[in-house]
Order: structure tokens, then C-alpha cells, then sequence
């Protein structure tokens, strides 16, 4: 990370340049390099949490990263607006602000310990577009992994098209104009808001385990609110609370899988699987340009039904997951029945091994009792 860290100093150094001689070209060839500095930085930052995190500890992990991640999104959209007031005569001043932070970033990196090389069999492919190609075979090979990936990226496809529709539904249903900018640019952060705290809440849901029942949950709760935003634009606050629900629903649903991708996978390969996640993501987001592109433009479909559409889409993909593995759908009523009508509390749980046989013996025989010994350990359990 230390590497990709000074890389981003570079890059900050050639967009003053680029910004000082204003060529627009400069700055597509700056915003490419950023690009390529986050897929390398994205799979090291996901790989070094079950490297020095306990498995137990690696959803919080995860809730604790996802929430940071989405306040420095929130802060960094609210800052750039403020710098490009104050400096629209004098862009690359802005810019200067952007090195101290990669400066800074590097410096900070430096703290971070150092961990094991799990293995060096794994070379650069020769052929790049062949490695890809090879990983995805890999990863698809992998079906609870592969799965879970498409999930994943599932979630980033449905975040652009939310965010990207979110200014559209305000300017044209809830008749947000200039005057009131502040209310309009405020919906998006609202939404990450949100996506931060659902972050933490599933960390805090999942407890000592990956709890991958959380992701029918969110991933409901998602196509709720989006068919819910189809008529909410009669009101603000409602619409508002709606974003804020949608965005926690959404922190629901990718945490445990982001936790679930980086405990089981095979630490030999556990970069070359996040690294092809991340490819994933990078094909979903493209495709939810392309949706949206079409929905929006040639289409011309009216913004609450865009959202009603990605509801109703979300929820299809939630049953598709849980009839595809019914492990999610059967994690999420053990999950449902224990934090409703029960209250557990768990006792000894370092006991049982995260890999490998273990034999557990009930002490009464109930017909709950398999849900309650499933809701309460990580792995799967079978009689």
C-alpha cells in the first residue's frame, strides 16, 4: 500500500502541472491514473483486513472501514465544493490541497504494520486481458465466492444509478431549482450518511461472526425503499428518510459480503480473488451507466421510476440469491428468529475451530434447536 500511496503523490504532482496549463487532456490523463492508483489500492486495502484481523473480528473490520470509507467520501464532496469556490480562478490551487492529503496518506502508511507474503507463486501475467480472464474462470469455479462477487458488484451498480438519479428526482419531482442548492446537493450525502451507518449497524448485527443473513435483509429492504422513492417526492423529509433508510439498508447488505469474500477465500489467493471482485465491480458500474443511459435518455423514463424499476430489479436478485443459495435464505430466518422472539446470549464460542471437524452435541432436542446452534456459530452446521 506504501508503494500505491507514493504513486498518488505522483499523480497529484502532474495535476498541477495539468491544471496550471489547463489541458483538458492533462486532466483525463490524471483522472486515468487515479483510477488505475484505486485497483491497486482497493484489493490491498480489502486483503489486509483478514491478514491482521482475527476471523472473528473481520466484520467489524469491515464495518469500521466501510463507515470511514463513506465519511470521506461525504467530507470529500462537501470540501471539493468549497475549494472550487474559492479557487475557480486559480484551479490548480485546489490541487495543492489534494497533494497535502496525498502527502499525508503516505506518511500515515508508514504506521501500518507490515504482514506475512501468504504466497509467490502468483506472478504478472504476460498477457493481462488473459489473467483476467483466467481469474474470472478461477473465481466462478468458486460458487459461493463467485456469487457472492456478483452481489457485491450488484451493490455498486445500484449505488450509481441511485446517485445518479437522485439530482434528477429532486430538480424535476421535488422542484428543488437554484435557490435551493444547499437541500438539493444535501440528498446525496444523506444517502451515504446512511450506507456509513448501516455499516457500523452490521457490524454490530453480526457480532463475532459473518453474518451473511444480513444480506436478504438489506438487500429487501434496498427494493423497498427504491419502490417506496416512487411516490415519496411529494415530500422532502420523507424522501429524505427514505435515502437514509436506503442507504443503511445497503451498508446491511454489503458488509457481510465484503467480510465473507475475504474470510473464505483461499489465502494463496485471496489478492488474485479481490482483485477479480474488483474487476467485477468496475463491469457493473459500466454496465449501470449503460442501464441508466438507457433508462433515463433514450427512454426517457421519469426519475421515481427509475427508482421503482432498480426496487423491483433488487428484489428479483434477492430471491434469485436466496434460490440459488439457500444457505443466505436459511442464515437470515435463524438470524430473524434469534433477534426477535429470543434474546442469546453466547458462551464459549472460541471453542469451536474455524476449520476443520467439530462434533456438537444439544442438550435438549427442540425443533429451534438447529436455528439457534446456526445463528449462533459462523459456520454451517449439518445433522
Amino acid at each position: 500500500m506504501r508503494y500505491v500511496k507514493f504513486f498518488e503523490i505522483i499523480i497529484m504532482i502532474i495535476g498541477i502541472a495539468v491544471f496550471y496549463y489547463h489541458s483538458i487532456y492533462g486532466m483525463i490523463f490524471t483522472l486515468f491514473l487515479m483510477a488505475v492508483h484505486s485497483t491497486f489500492f482497493a484489493p490491498a486495502k480489502a486483503g489486509y483486513i483478514p491478514e491482521s484481523c482475527e476471523p472473528n473480528l473481520i466484520t467489524k473490520a469491515n464495518s469500521i472501514v466501510g463507515m470511514t470509507t463513506f465519511f470521506s467520501i461525504i467530507s470529500a464532496m462537501a470540501f471539493a465544493g468549497i475549494l472550487f469556490k474559492q479557487h475557480q480562478e486559480q484551479p490548480y490551487i485546489s490541487i495543492i490541497y489534494c497533494l497535502t492529503l496525498a502527502v499525508s496518506g503516505w506518511i500515515i502508511s508508514f504506521g501500518i504494520p507490515d504482514t506475512q507474503i501468504k504466497s509467490t507463486l502468483n506472478k504478472f501475467p504476460s498477457n493481462p486481458f488473459l489473467g483476467i480472464y483466467h481469474d474470472l474462470i478461477y473465481l466462478k469455479s468458486h460458487k459461493g465466492l463467485f456469487l457472492a462477487a456478483l452481489a457485491n458488484s450488484y451493490f455498486w451498480l445500484l449505488g450509481l444509478v441511485f446517485t445518479t438519479n437522485i439530482l434528477i428526482y429532486g430538480k424535476d419531482l421535488l422542484e428543488l431549482g437554484v435557490q435551493d442548492s444547499n437541500l438539493l446537493s444535501l440528498l446525496p450525502g444523506i444517502l451515504g450518511i446512511g450506507i456509513a451507518m448501516g455499516s457500523l449497524l452490521a457490524g454490530r448485527l453480526s457480532g463475532k461472526k459473518v453474518e451473511i443473513g444480513l444480506v436478504p435483509l438489506g438487500g429487501s429492504l434496498m427494493a423497498l425503499c427504491g419502490i417506496l422513492l416512487f411516490w415519496s417526492y411529494t415530500s422532502y423529509t420523507v424522501t429524505a428518510f427514505i435515502l437514509f433508510a436506503c442507504g443503511v439498508s445497503g451498508g446491511l447488505f454489503v458488509v457481510p459480503l465484503n467480510a465473507y469474500l475475504q474470510n473464505e477465500a483461499d489465502p494463496a489467493q485471496k489478492g488474485r480473488i479481490l482483485s477479480t471482485v474488483g474487476i467485477l465491480n468496475g463491469i457493473f458500474l459500466i454496465l449501470g451507466s449503460i442501464l441508466y443511459s438507457l433508462l433515463a435518455v433514450s427512454l426517457n423514463v421519469a426519475s421515481n421510476t427509475i427508482y421503482l424499476f432498480m426496487g423491483i430489479l433488487t428484489l428479483l436478485v434477492v430471491v434469485y440469491i436466496c434460490l440459488i443459495i439457500p444457505d443466505y435464505f436459511i442464515r437470515f430466518l435463524a438470524w430473524c428468529l434469534t433477534h426477535t422472539f429470543y434474546k442469546i446470549r453466547i458462551i464459549g464460542s472460541e471453542n469451536i475451530p474455524y476449520q476443520g471437524g467439530a462434533l456438537l452435541a444439544a442438550n435438549h432436542v427442540s425443533f429451534v434447536d438447529a436455528l439457534f446452534i446456526g445463528a449462533c456459530i459462523q459456520r454451517f452446521i449439518r445433522f
